[in-house]
């Protein structure tokens, strides 16, 4: 039942296949026989059909003798055009060869299958194919055809995307329901501190410690729950017992009949540092600007309380001779007055370091006397340190050093903290800290702090400086302090280590390059100078007591006249009013010392290296950069009156 090849359906192969069995009239087969035969013909027609391939009987030589297949099969030319043709023919020659070396395998095979790829193109773009040929008889072949291009496109896009989870620089995790770990990239790898092969050996309990394998089901569909609504955050352990935060997104798969639960978990360690440091900042600054309206608030009454303290003590001195003995005990009023300006000392230097702890302004670097530094630090940590251990000084020649004060102090201040907290309460007497300042071989400034505590163990000593790393228990510690220590000291071009044994105590040793220059001293250390002649002084506050307490000070030797308003001062001296000296306010309202000393420069500048300016705290970076001129002179509030006596005499001609 051959039929022409220019007319043969899809049904042309199936009839073939069927010719050799029983003809229609039985062949002298019985009538059950003959029912099976057509079923059994009918059967492969059915097969054939309902193969989606296209399959073509083949000869030896190549010659294409039948085909079935889809109605329009996608091929390299019409399926007609193959018929009683050749390939090599038809097809391009190397493809073709391919074809030919198959077809000799095939039949030289008994019962193999020969299966190759190859690639065509199809409506002006390539396809991809599978060619499986099996033995069919002595001298032809099976060939199915199938376009694989969708596959192929399927490996290619999944290869590409496991590319692209292998290289991301997320962690990827995938896990069954149970929480058994199937799959993780490089990424998750180097987080974790597993090789690959380890962490596919265990699952999600090992690295999540805030999951349990008890409390798995109702876990799992909380977190399920919480990644449907985009990521949420978590931690993770690594292999080195580190616990870190980690934020997550969780897809859920099913695939093949596989349930997977896949998430993409990226390390946050970093990002929550920077916000902690942030808080940090933002709450420093809060109270540096706190406490500079306080010093400020502060320091205004209490110069005219030790303005007045000074005053009353020298008119004391002046009456001793004037009062009959017997009648007052004068001694006892000057140890009286003595203690309250000794009280009132106090306050000004609790002050003055609340001012330098307190200031997160951008760094200030200046030429820094290291003793004047760590005594300040001594005197703040003083409660923390008394019950715990004698503090000793062994203050050796250091060279200045360059730096921000207020920083620095936050260095040597954290660390007494801390090794004062390294020894328990109770014992003072068996325990020390003490403090060395030594020049290195170098000419550097060497400062050690050491201590009799507990001491660092040697497996978490290399970790120390480490953001948020902290041996002290969950509430006591956030773990910056060492790590603010070290970025502080490095910005100053110095070193920080540490040394230490358990139950031996610890030593932190702060190395610093020296300054090419001394300190700068305030104006109220400089060198009294009398006064040549009685001079006349102008004094402008917004506070009347500070004026009215300068007035005594300085009211024997010159004259003097008080202002609490700017303007009006300016208004004075430029309708022609003489002074010798000018000492004014920084911070007043309507105009302030700032625009008073600007408004002089330009019209009246004769006035300006006479002015100096008494100040009780800078709150912006331009009051602090307008201070810090060098053709400014400023006297702190609270100041001292001999101080005060010299500056102006300095200035009086």
């Amino acid at each position: 039942m051959s039929l022409d090849p220019t007319e043969r359906t899809s049904r042309g192969l199936a009839d073939d296949c069927i010719a050799e069995g029983p003809s229609e009239d039985g062949g002298g087969l019985d009538a059950a026989d003959l029912d099976a035969s057509r079923r059994s013909e009918e059967r492969h027609r059915a097969l054939l059909a309902a193969i989606p391939d296209f399959v073509a009987r083949i000869a030896r030589n190549g010659t294409c003798i039948d085909y079935c297949g889809p109605p329009e099969p996608d091929l390299y030319a019409p399926p007609a055009v193959f018929v009683g043709r050749k390939l090599s023919e038809v097809l391009p020659v190397d493809v073709a060869s391919l074809f030919l070396c198959a077809i000799d395998r095939a039949l030289a095979t008994e019962g193999g299958v020969q299966s190759f790829e190859y690639q065509l193109p199809v409506g002006g773009r390539p396809r991809d194919r599978e060619a499986r040929i099996v033995r069919s008889g002595d001298d032809e072949v099976l060939c199915l055809i199938r376009d694989i291009s969708d596959r192929k496109r399927a490996e290619i896009d999944f290869r590409l995307a496991q590319l692209h989870i292998e290289q991301t620089p997320d962690g990827a995790l995938w896990m069954e329901p149970d929480g058994r770990i199937v799959y993780v990239n490089a990424a998750a790898c180097r987080s974790l501190g597993y090789e690959r092969e380890e962490l596919l050996a265990m699952s999600i309990f090992d690295i999540a410690p805030e999951l349990s394998r008890d409390k798995w089901p109702e876990q799992r569909e909380e977190c399920y729950a919480r990644a449907s609504a985009g990521s949420h955050e978590a931690q993770h352990r690594a292999k080195d017992g580190r616990v870190f935060p980690v934020e997550l997104t969780v897809s859920h798969l099913e695939l093949g009949g596989r349930e997977l639960y896949c998430a993409s978990v990226r390390d946050i360690s970093e990002r929550k540092s920077m916000q902690t440091k942030l808080l940090v900042a933002d709450r420093m600054a809060s109270v540096g600007a706190l406490a500079a309206g306080v010093a400020h608030e502060i320091n205004n009454p209490l110069a005219y309380v030790l303005a007045n303290l000074h005053f009353v003590r020298d008119a004391l001195a002046t009456l001793r001779a004037a009062v009959p003995p017997g009648t007052v005990d004068m001694r006892e009023l000057e140890e009286a007055l003595d203690e309250a300006m000794h009280g009132a000392d106090r306050v000004r230097t609790i002050v003055r370091e609340l001012k330098t702890f307190s200031r997160t302004d951008e760094e200030r670097r200046q030429p820094l006397d290291l003793h004047r530094v760590l005594e300040v630090s001594i005197r703040m940590v003083h409660n923390e340190v008394r019950h715990r251990a004698n503090l000793a000084r062994d203050f050796g020649a250091v060279p200045p050093v360059l730096g921000d004060e207020s920083r620095l102090g936050q260095v040597f201040l954290n660390l007494l903290v801390n090794a004062a907290q390294a020894i328990r309460e109770g014992e003072p007497e068996r325990n020390e800290i003490r403090i060395v300042t030594k020049t290195g071989p170098g000419g550097e400034a060497v400062v050690e702090i050491r201590d009799t505590g507990c001491g660092i163990p040697a497996a978490v000593l290399g970790r120390i400086f480490e953001p948020f790393f902290t041996t002290k228990p969950v509430g006591e510690g956030t773990g910056l302090g060492l790590s603010v220590c070290h970025g502080i000291i490095r910005r100053m071009g110095g070193q920080i280590g540490v040394e230490s044994q358990p139950g031996s105590g610890t030593v932190f040793r702060v190395i610093l390059p020296a300054a090419e220059r001394a300190p700068i001293e305030d104006a109220v250390q400089a060198a009294p100078r009398a006064a040549a002649r009685r001079g006349s002084v102008l004094v402008v506050d917004d506070e009347p007591m500070i004026g009215r307490s300068v007035q005594r000070i300085l009211g024997g030797a010159h004259e003097v006249t008080m202002l609490t308003s700017a303007t009006e001062a300016l208004e004075l001296i430029l309708a022609g009013k003489h002074f010798d000296v000018v000492l004014s306010d920084v911070s007043m309202p309507g105009m302030s010392g700032i625009e008073l000393h600007a408004e002089l420069c330009g019209r009246a500048p004769d006035v300006v290296r006479r002015l100096i300016f008494l100040t009780g705290g800078a709150f912006t970076p331009q009051t602090r950069e307008f201070l810090d001129r060098e053709d400014v002179i400023r006297l702190p509030k609270p100041f001292d009156a001999q101080a005060l006596r010299a500056l102006v005499a300095s200035l009086v001609e």
